[in-house]
């Protein structure tokens, strides 16, 4: 499997952007297996971190797919927040997508940890 996620990473960083192709070819190669665990995650957050321009439809299939992994019965743990801190994090600060995306975390959780309260401030 690890051989061909660095392919299909390979195809879609050739292009330098996510858009409709890129999209449809992620989805095609994960979706047959249902596949949508951590390691998938990381997978297209590896791809996010080396284009220059993501879609909005990447955008919400990756913030869906976080969510899959994060939200454990509506809550955000001590363990989801600290993933969610290694996963989004791109030098030194987070991007506008990844923002967004703790927003809708944080309006969507019922519970959420301090830790996940410390790095949703800290992404304001």
């Amino acid at each position: 499997m690890i051989s061909d996620l660095r392919q299909l990473r390979a195809e879609v960083v050739a292009s330098d952007r996510i858009g409709k192709r890129e999209l449809d070819l992620i989805c095609r190669r994960l979706y047959p297996e249902g596949r949508l665990g951590r390691e998938v995650v990381e997978f297209l957050a590896s791809i996010r971190r080396r284009v220059r321009s993501v879609s909005p439809a990447f955008e919400e299939f990756f913030a869906e797919a976080v969510k899959l992994n994060v939200l454990v019965d509506g809550a955000i743990d001590a363990k989801g927040a600290s993933w969610l801190r290694r996963l989004l994090r791109v030098g030194d600060g987070i991007d506008a997508g990844a923002k967004k995306l703790l927003g809708e975390l944080q309006r969507e959780a019922t519970r959420i940890s301090p830790e996940f309260q410390r790095l949703y401030d800290e992404s304001r």
